[in-house]
């Protein structure tokens, strides 16, 4: 009964090791220059995407800002915002003030 295990099984053994080494930690490179490319490639555009999302998200925020100062401004141009309405909205809004 031979109770050294084959060469070859202790390559695999140690093979398998470094792959899971490589799964587990998200940080770790690969060892081949094709997959470092093409992870860097993916984390790319993943920034590129998040960027967008960032920008998109500041558009909106301003859009809605701008759309609300305008109904603001056209509300005070007819005069039907009165002292109750006033105050819920610098209520509401805490950083716009409404002068009358």
């Amino acid at each position: 009964m031979d109770l050294k295990p084959d060469v070859g099984a202790t390559g695999e053994r140690r093979l398998s090791r470094k792959r899971q080494a490589t799964d587990d930690h998200f940080y770790a490179l690969p060892a081949c220059p094709t997959a470092v490319k093409t992870k860097l490639e993916e984390a790319s555009a993943r920034v590129r995407k998040l960027q967008r999302e960032k920008i998109n998200g500041f558009r909106r925020e301003n859009r809605a800002k701008n759309n609300m100062q305008a109904v603001l401004e056209e509300l005070k141009e007819k005069d039907l915002i009165n002292e109750e309405l006033k105050e819920k909205l610098e209520f509401l809004s805490g950083k716009i003030k409404i002068s009358h």
